[in-house]
């Protein structure tokens, strides 16, 4: 399983439930802007709201998302990414000052707790 790393992404929508939200990566690249969107899932409420700024990581996942008709009239289809088990960087972050997300260890050498070797 792959981990992201987001820094400083926007909150552009939050479900209903209170349980997700969606964050959007600016880039450039090649004299071309961009953005990418990601769905972020998170167990308990978050608080987040609109236009807050965060830095976030967790398990990456991805599916094919339901078909759609572009501008053009052609079919297409898109990669829907979401990030689950999410950890969230300070409170700072999320009211738009850069922290850093908090050290991960997630299959970290010497961290596994299982009985068992990989």
């Amino acid at each position: 399983m792959a981990i992201v790393n987001l820094k400083q992404v926007e909150v552009a929508r939050v479900n209903s439930r209170g349980h997700g939200v969606q964050v959007v990566e600016k880039w450039e690249s090649k004299g071309k802007t961009g953005q990418t969107r990601f769905t972020v899932w998170f167990d308990a409420p978050h608080g987040l709201t609109v236009g807050d700024k965060i830095d976030v990581s967790g398990f990456l996942g991805a599916k094919v998302g339901e078909p759609w008709t572009d501008r053009e009239g052609q079919q297409r289809t898109s990669v829907e990414l979401s990030v689950n088990s999410p950890r969230i960087g300070s409170q700072g972050a999320a009211q738009g000052q850069s922290e850093p997300v908090q050290a991960d260890t997630w299959n970290t050498p010497g961290t596994y707790s299982g009985s068992e070797p990989f």
